[in-house]
């Protein structure tokens, strides 16, 4: 079967807005990330009781499910969708080093292809290309998540 999808380009716009004292300060930054053919949007539940393997990422083989093939995944976008409790995030490498971020409630965190960490000591680097797994687990109460994966 031959695919009727035309790869496009994923604009993604943040935008902060406030008047003080009668005056705007805003300001809008965009990102376009060409050749996405494929994105994967889902809502689900966080446990408080232990980590959950959110999203999978893989070396070779086909993208199924919450498992995704590393070399194609240009962006990914998780929002802690929960009005009280923090989100913690667990991102893992291929070398089994960790590094984890609290998103708290109503805030998103987000990747693009040239996300990366450098520890200051233990670990090596963590980037978007040697990721393994990223999981989440919830502050004091369950908490929905959305994850949203853009790839090639």
């Amino acid at each position: 079967m031959a695919t009727t999808i035309t790869p496009a380009t994923l604009t993604v716009s943040l935008t902060e807005s406030v008047t003080l004292n009668g005056a705007e300060e805003n300001a809008t930054n965009t990102l376009s990330i060409s050749s996405i053919a494929q994105v994967t949007r889902r809502i689900l539940t966080v446990s408080d009781a232990a980590f959950d393997n959110l999203i999978e990422f893989a070396s070779a083989g086909r993208a199924t499910g919450q498992k995704f093939l590393l070399s194609d995944c240009r962006y990914v976008r998780i929002t802690n969708l929960d009005n009280a409790n923090h989100l913690e995030l667990r991102f893992t490498n291929s070398n089994s080093d960790v590094v984890t971020f609290i998103v708290d409630a109503g805030q998103s965190f987000m990747l693009g292809p040239d996300f990366k960490t450098s520890p200051t000591t233990g670990a090596g680097s963590l980037t978007f290309h040697n990721l393994s797994t990223i999981e989440a687990k919830a502050d004091t109460a369950s908490v929905d998540c959305e994850f949203y994966v853009a790839s090639v």
